[in-house]
């Protein structure tokens, strides 16, 4: 069967100290399976409160149902906020591998995280994942990588400043 929110947190904390005290040792395509799996569980983790979403405005959910939904939704948040504290993980003990992360993270989920119709968690979300992408990867790599990906795409990119 599916694990819960609390048993997902327990194995994402366990994968942070994974990547903490094996910082040496793990190559990039262990770096890259373990962001895979930290998005997959970022995925099911927000499909399960959209299912919690629906069921709540189903006119025959008593009261009870609807708090029960409320402590999983609740718990979903810290799992996510713990797969994000991953991340920023990956990005402070492997900066290289990071930049393809990066890549893979802002095109569309960042993105879409960013997107007025978001919630305040999935902005807080973002949020924290931006800063650990400046703190570990630096202003630079990150605005380098933007640029020559909106180079490539052709389109306009603002640098600010002037």
């Amino acid at each position: 069967g599916e694990k819960d929110a609390e048993t997902l947190i327990v194995e994402v904390i366990a994968m942070k100290d994974v990547v903490e005290e094996g910082e040496k040792c793990l190559d990039k395509e262990w770096v890259m399976k373990v962001f895979d799996n930290a998005m997959t569980l970022m995925e099911n983790s927000d499909l399960r409160k959209i299912d919690n979403k629906e069921i709540k405005e189903d006119e025959e959910v008593d009261q009870s149902e609807i708090e029960v939904m409320n402590d999983e939704n609740k718990k979903e948040n810290e799992l996510q906020l713990e797969i994000a504290q991953l991340i920023g993980v990956l990005f402070k003990h492997h900066p290289d591998e990071a930049l393809s992360i990066v890549s893979l993270l802002y095109p569309g989920y960042l993105s879409d995280m960013l997107k007025p119709e978001a919630s305040n968690h999935q902005r807080k979300i973002a949020l924290f994942l931006i800063i650990d992408m400046v703190e570990y990867l630096g202003y630079c790599r990150i605005c380098l990588l933007y640029t020559s990906d909106a180079a490539d795409d052709m389109q306009c990119v603002d640098l600010g400043g002037r």
